[in-house]
């Protein structure tokens, strides 16, 4: 991901928005500042589109919305396991 993928652009709102990540299976994983006005909150969103082939996930819409503390907790866990991953595989 390029550096400037990595930075937000703002919303007609005026909040912060990533640029959604696509998975292998088409999925969009989004990030985004939320409007909430009593604490800073982030949304996550997954979209997952309807199946192409059958096996495949349903499609799926879901966000969460996350406290600061919620959201470095889903970050600290996918470091983990990333790096879990990556000793496993060897890279």
């Amino acid at each position: 991901m390029s550096d400037d993928a990595k930075q937000p652009t703002f919303n007609q709102r005026g909040f912060a928005d990533w640029q959604p990540v696509k998975t292998d299976y088409g999925a969009l994983v989004e990030v985004a500042e939320s409007s909430a006005a009593l604490e800073p909150y982030l949304w996550l969103r997954i979209n997952q589109p309807a199946p192409e082939y059958p096996g495949q996930l349903e499609e799926a819409a879901i966000s969460a919305h996350c406290t600061l503390e919620q959201a470095e907790a889903i970050r600290d866990q996918l470091t983990e396991a990333i790096d879990f991953m990556k000793q496993r595989f060897g890279e």
